[in-house]
């Protein structure tokens, strides 16, 4: 596909009032049900709460986004149009049933009103399609609205640029809708593709093509104006660009701007990576234009050469990247002795509150990126694992304590200074700073949380406050339409 071609990055206005939300997701337990840290005193003094509703809660957790198969209600049997879409199994232990009791708890959190439902994949062991074909996402999504009548927000798929894990072979990635990929290390399953045969992509050419279809179909679902359907909803590789080159995101949008006449509701975005540099960038989240280097500035600038009434842009999914377990190519010098991330994006980032510090800034100032940005929900506050982790408390057994609430990582410091009125600079600063008001939490000196973090034991050898700026690296970024630039080598200042 042609590259959607940005003039220039233009220094972005001052964003208005951004609303911050969480992604919820986890087991449930209880009547009713609740997420395990659903009651965490960490989680709840993050979340406005009845303060949500003025002023005072500007700066709290005020939104939620929860995640759902798009076959949950509906198995996409039968039509939409004709009224005669069939019902997927309910009952215990259904997709169905959990989407209820998922809904539920993240009503008790925010309200109903600021729940956004992101639509998935089917889950694993489903006889439906994995990606739902046009007329099966309309019976979906029609389904889902119907169980869910308070909320007003949807995302009408998360990331279809991403591989579905849970296909057991081949044959059940094809006779389900996907296609499989052997090229690279590992095969893949994906939504369609150009090499496909026949043309995969629900029949539009491409996974990028049939993804913004689901955007024509959810408003033949859902025409009306009392709703905010998103488009996008990227993953982190698709959701950066460069002033020239905008691969996946641009063929989405060039189809949905010739099959759909008006600019979408809104766009979601997943920029985990401008998060991640901010650490090597003194807390700026956006690297500058001289780098070349892909960002959400850039998405957006791509976005608005399609659509130049500059449409609303959500970051639905963006976290403190703590491990990264190697899924970039990326390198680093900045070793943390821990031997399942030497070498990978994030080893500045596990045991090092310097460089978290900075993340979290970057984090909060991701609003600076465009006036067009108008919330930003983080993910996740508890996930935490050797693959992946940028849970805002630290879940180690050392440290669960009595209640299993965890102890307090340094992003949850920031954020906690934050919405109690410190600028992300300033919040930034207090969070390593020893005395600072996450004392109670650090019991005294920041790093001793920050270096239990790992699961893996530090080596001995290891620097674990090293601040990124007495560490110099060289970074290889390879981005999904297959820009590669070797970048010379960065530093940050130290505060």
């Amino acid at each position: 596909m042609a590259a959607v071609a940005a003039c220039c990055l233009v220094a972005p206005s001052p964003a208005a009032a951004v609303g911050w939300g969480i992604n919820l997701d986890g087991p449930l337990a209880g009547d009713p049900p609740a997420f395990p840290y659903q009651s965490n005193p960490y989680f709840t003094e993050l979340v406005g709460g009845p303060a949500c509703g003025g002023s005072a809660g500007a700066r709290s957790i005020c939104y939620a986004r929860i995640y759902v198969p798009w076959d949950a209600i509906n198995d996409g049997k039968g039509s939409f149009a004709a009224g005669t879409c069939a019902r997927s199994p309910s009952g215990p232990g259904t997709a169905a049933a959990l989407f209820t009791q998922e809904l539920s708890a993240a009503a008790r959190t925010v309200g109903a009103s600021h729940v956004l439902v992101s639509l998935t994949t089917a889950p694993a062991g489903s006889p439906d399609d994995i990606w739902p074909t046009d007329a099966e996402y309309e019976c979906g999504l029609s389904g889902l609205e119907r169980q869910a009548p308070g909320v007003t927000d949807w995302e009408v798929f998360n990331e279809p640029d991403s591989n579905y894990a849970a296909a057991t072979s081949s044959t059940d990635c094809r006779h389900r809708n996907g296609v499989w990929v052997t090229s690279g290390t590992a095969p893949q399953c994906l939504l369609g593709s150009h090499s496909a045969v026949p043309p995969g992509g629900n029949g539009h050419g491409g996974s990028a093509q049939a993804a913004a279809y689901w955007y024509l179909d959810a408003k033949h679902v859902d025409s009306g104006t009392s709703h905010t359907l998103l488009a996008g909803g990227f993953n982190y590789s698709s959701s950066r660009c460069t002033p020239t080159s905008c691969y996946y995101l641009g063929g989405y949008f060039r189809v949905l701007s010739r099959i759909y006449p008006r600019a979408p509701d809104a766009i979601a975005l997943n920029p985990y990576i401008d998060v991640t540099y901010a650490a090597l960038n003194n807390g700026d989240p956006v690297p500058p234009a001289s780098s070349g280097l892909p960002s959400a500035q850039g998405a957006i600038a791509a976005i608005d050469q399609v659509y130049p009434s500059h449409p609303p842009v959500w970051f639905t999914e963006v976290g403190v990247w703590l491990t990264d377990g190697g899924k970039e190519p990326v390198t680093s010098r900045c070793a943390d002795g821990n031997p399942t991330d030497d070498g990978t994006w994030a080893a500045c980032l596990n045991g090092n509150p310097e460089a978290q510090a900075l993340a979290s800034e970057g984090y909060l100032r991701l609003p600076d990126e465009s006036s067009q940005v108008q919330r930003v929900y983080y993910y996740d506050f508890d996930g935490q694992n050797t693959g992946w982790d940028s849970g805002l408390v630290n879940l180690s057994p050392p440290l669960a304590g009595p209640h299993g609430w965890g102890v307090p990582r340094t992003s949850w410091c920031v954020f906690h200074d934050y919405e109690h009125g410190a600028t992300p600079t300033e919040a930034a600063a207090d969070a390593v700073a020893p005395g600072s008001s996450c004392d109670y939490a650090q019991h005294g000196q920041a790093p001793v949380v920050d270096v239990a973090y790992l699961s893996d034991p530090l080596s001995t050898a290891a620097s674990a406050s090293a601040s990124p700026g007495e560490v110099g690296r060289d970074l290889m970024l390879a981005v999904a339409e297959g820009v590669r630039a070797l970048v010379a080598p960065l530093s940050s200042a130290t505060r």
